[in-house]
């Protein structure tokens, strides 16, 4: 793409709020006159947009917006009155145009959405959603989807990201653009519905901001919840972990219910959907599991997130997690925190722990009704196309 020429996007973009802090609880508002809001199409079948420039220093600072794109100025699917799209990128770019990986750019979120519901995550980005090296690295951001599958969104389109330079304080300023793109899915073709699900943990007594939940620093943690998937659900496109790694010993993902997964449900009963502290809690519930892994009908573990998530640059890349929904449709998650007692971020921290679970399903009346719900952007998933050229990485 590197015939892209980006220009005055005014009139494409509706709405647009911007801001940056050193506290991710108190955001400073930029004057969106100093952003420039600009525009690429009809280059490789991809539109793309970019808003800045930003400038960091390092120091974990913060740096985000929210923005809407003009009604209709994205052609309809088909004959509905809803879009859908084949291919998207989410993230950074550099002065060359150049998506920006992490480190030193983390993106704690960048959701594409659609609805006007801000914090639904249609299409999505995270810092762990990045690969690791041999699987394809900052080439990972840019998702496309199977083959007669699409994305599928109702206006207004919003774009909301916040960022992190993880440099130290006073780095060398890093000048950037908050981009997205994205590819239409084929007219000709009737897609299915890329749709998400997932299991999550959260403790909603320790609920914070950005739907995450708080614990201590200090002392050793753990907490589990189970759910349960659809019918709808056949076959898996993807699914992968998301968590705050920093404090976490380990994650796993069981396939069955709690009985199959704790030898003495009892004793855990509190830790169920809340954080349970304890000196030794972290050693006492795994062996708890570990015994009721060696009885018989004892539940599958699907994944760990420490086994799974390769470890480079100091981060924790994607944390892969395979099985088949057709083999059981209950799931159990656990989660350990471990202690951080020096943890420099202070004494306590913000978590988030879940297995995002992406699959299609046919497009039909049932469907539809639920764009019009806060259902809405729970519509996403993305397969990777590790042969990708470089030359549609870098959006030029």
């Amino acid at each position: 793409m590197s015939s892209c020429v980006f220009d005055n996007a005014t009139g494409h973009i509706d709405y647009l709020q911007a801001w940056k802090s050193d506290n991710p609880d108190y955001q400073l508002l930029l004057e969106s006159v100093t952003l420039h809001k600009e525009l690429c199409s009809s280059v490789q079948g991809w539109t793309a947009y970019r808003i800045g420039p930003f400038i960091n220093l390092g120091g974990f600072d913060w740096t985000g917006l929210v923005s809407t794109i003009a009604p209709q100025r994205i052609p309809f699917y088909r004959s509905n009155r809803f879009h859908a799209f084949s291919q998207y990128a989410l993230g950074n770019i550099d002065k060359k145009k150049n998506l920006i990986g992490y480190p030193p750019i983390h993106q704690h979120h960048f959701h594409l959405g659609g609805s006007g519901a801000l914090m639904l995550q249609a299409m999505n980005n995270h810092g762990d959603n990045q690969c690791a090296d041999s699987e394809g690295g900052v080439k990972c951001l840019v998702r496309h989807a199977p083959d007669g599958m699409a994305w599928m969104l109702r206006d207004p389109v919003f774009a909301t990201s916040e960022y992190n330079d993880v440099r130290p304080r006073g780095a060398t300023p890093l000048t950037s653009w908050i981009f997205w793109a994205f590819k239409l899915a084929d007219t000709t073709q009737l897609a299915r519905q890329i749709w998400q699900e997932g299991v999550y943990f959260h403790d909603v007594a320790l609920g914070a901001p950005r739907h995450t939940y708080e614990i201590s620093t200090s002392i050793d943690s753990i907490g589990w919840t189970f759910h349960h998937v659809g019918n709808e659900m056949k076959a898996i496109v993807e699914s992968y972990m998301h968590t705050h790694a920093a404090m976490v010993e380990d994650v796993w993902l069981f396939q069955g219910n709690s009985s199959q997964v704790f030898s003495d449900e009892v004793i855990v009963a509190d830790a169920k959907n809340q954080v349970c502290y304890g000196t030794d809690v972290i050693a006492q519930v795994g062996k708890n599991i570990e015994l009721r892994q060696l009885a018989p009908f004892r539940a599958r573990l699907v994944c760990s997130y420490k086994s799974s998530a390769k470890f480079e640059d100091a981060v924790f890349r994607k944390a892969r997690c395979a099985f088949d929904p057709r083999v059981g449709r209950e799931f159990v998650l656990v989660v350990f925190h471990r202690a951080q007692p020096t943890f420099p971020l202070g004494t306590t921290y913000r978590m988030h722990t879940g297995v995002r679970m992406y699959y299609a399903r046919p497009l039909g009346s049932a469907m539809l009704q639920r764009f019009h719900g806060l259902t809405t952007g729970h519509a996403g998933v993305w397969a990777f196309s590790w042969e990708q050229d470089a030359e549609e990485v870098e959006v030029d």
